[in-house]
C-alpha cells in the first residue's frame, strides 16, 4: 500500500484527531456505561468531534466509546441542540474537552485533506509525519507547516511560492 493511498484515506490529520479523542475517552473515562450527565455529555461532544472533523463511520465511532451507530447519531443531534440553545450545564462539563480541542486547532480537516492529497507526490511520507507532529507540538496551522515541509524538498523560494 503506497502512502498516497494512506493519506487519501485517512489523513494525518484526522489521524491524529482520532488519536486525541481516544486519549481524552481514556483520560476521563468514557467509555464506561454511566448515564451520569458528567460522562453522557462529554461522551456525546467527543462523537460529534469524531463526526464532524473526520470521515470514518458511525459504526467505527461508536466502537470506540462502546457504543452502536444510533448512539452516535443521537448524541450528534443532541449536542447540537444543546449548542443551539447554549446550555450552560453542558459548556460548563465539556470545557476541558473543548480547550484541549481547540489548543489543537483541527479546523477545516477536509480542506486540508484535499491540500495533504496534492502535496503527496512532493513530500517524503516520513517527513510529512514529522511535520504533523511538529504542528501538534507547536500547535502552528496546517499552511504553517506546509511551507516548512516545502522548505526542507525545495531550496528556491519562488517554487515554493507557486505550490503553496
Amino acid at each position: 500500500m503506497s502512502w498516497e493511498y494512506y493519506i487519501e484515506e485517512h489523513t494525518a490529520i484526522e489521524v491524529a484527531v482520532e488519536d486525541l479523542v481516544k486519549d481524552l475517552i481514556e483520560r476521563y473515562d468514557l467509555s464506561n456505561k454511566s448515564r451520569v450527565r458528567e460522562f453522557t455529555y462529554k461522551r456525546q461532544y467527543l462523537m460529534h468531534v469524531m463526526k464532524s472533523k473526520t470521515n470514518r463511520s458511525l459504526q467505527y465511532i461508536g466502537s470506540m466509546f462502546n457504543r452502536d451507530h444510533a448512539t452516535v447519531i443521537h448524541s450528534c443531534n443532541n449536542v447540537e441542540s444543546l449548542m443551539d440553545v447554549k446550555d450552560k450545564l453542558f459548556y460548563d462539563l465539556t470545557e476541558p474537552l473543548r480547550d484541549v480541542i481547540d489548543a489543537h486547532s483541527f479546523s477545516d480537516v477536509r480542506e486540508d485533506k484535499k491540500r495533504v492529497v496534492q502535496l503527496s507526490s512532493i513530500i517524503p511520507f516520513d517527513t510529512y509525519k514529522k511535520l504533523i507532529k511538529l504542528k501538534d507540538k507547536e500547535h502552528s496551522t496546517i499552511s504553517e507547516i506546509i511551507r516548512r515541509g516545502l522548505s526542507m524538498v525545495f531550496t528556491d523560494e519562488e517554487t515554493q511560492k507557486k505550490v503553496v
